[in-house]
């Protein structure tokens, strides 16, 4: 698994009794590495797990806990221990993220003033990784107003995005002599509408009596998980 630890330090917070008070004293656990302080966040969530009723739900640096009454039980959250460093809160985010997809090769910068910019290749769907990372109000406290995601494929990341294609459509993706896709030939296939590709779907409603076979093939990767991720 990539290294987590970039240097910095971060404290674990009870932020349903202490909210807003990111101080060390008020800290359950103080100066630790971006690992650490990542660990300990997913075992209270696997803690809180087993208990009755308990609706658990993780973000990149923070954990809540609901009852089936939607009460807030619990709120765990990691912070920079130098607080408003944006360095750090980068940091953090790539480490949260290379922790949930080790196998993505995730890189988290700013953008444009305190925006992020979240790139990785394979790995989880652009929705997936905007969830994890935008979905909680804080975000734009503390990151940004605004996720910008770039996802690249490998050359087996392709494969696995044309194989699924061709199962799906009953069809040959067609190559130049080199194995990339020809994408002229693609365009003059024509699909009929709708496309059905697992969470591709374009809908009984569509406006469209067909669609290019190189439509589809650049739809369809937002729509296709490319890598197992562990267990949150």
């Amino acid at each position: 698994m990539p290294d987590c630890d970039f240097g910095d330090r971060y404290n674990l917070y009870d932020d349903l009794h202490f909210p807003r008070d990111y101080t060390s004293e008020h800290a359950i656990a103080a100066d630790l590495t971006a690992e650490q302080a990542l660990t300990q966040l997913r075992d209270l969530a696997m803690e809180a797990k087993h208990s009755p009723g308990a609706q658990v739900t993780r973000i990149w640096n923070r954990i809540t806990v609901e009852d089936n009454d939607c009460r807030l039980l619990l709120s765990y959250l990691v912070l920079p221990a130098r607080q408003n460093n944006i360095a750090d809160l980068y940091h953090l985010l790539r480490a949260s993220l290379r922790t949930r997809w080790p196998a993505a090769a995730f890189t988290a910068l700013p953008r444009w003033r305190a925006d992020a910019q979240v790139q990785w290749i394979d790995g989880p769907t652009p929705e997936a990784v905007l969830n994890f990372v935008h979905g909680w109000p804080d975000f734009d406290r503390t990151l940004g107003a605004e996720v910008t995601q770039r996802r690249y494929h490998s050359a087996h990341g392709w494969q696995q995005i044309l194989g699924r294609a061709e199962r799906a459509l009953g069809l040959t993706v067609p190559r130049s002599e080199s194995g990339d896709i020809d994408w002229d030939a693609a365009h003059r296939i024509q699909v009929p509408a709708p496309v059905r590709i697992g969470h591709l779907n374009t809908g009984d409603d569509d406006e469209y009596t067909h669609y290019g076979l190189d439509e589809i093939l650049r739809m369809l990767p937002d729509y296709m998980d490319l890598t197992h991720a562990p267990d949150r």
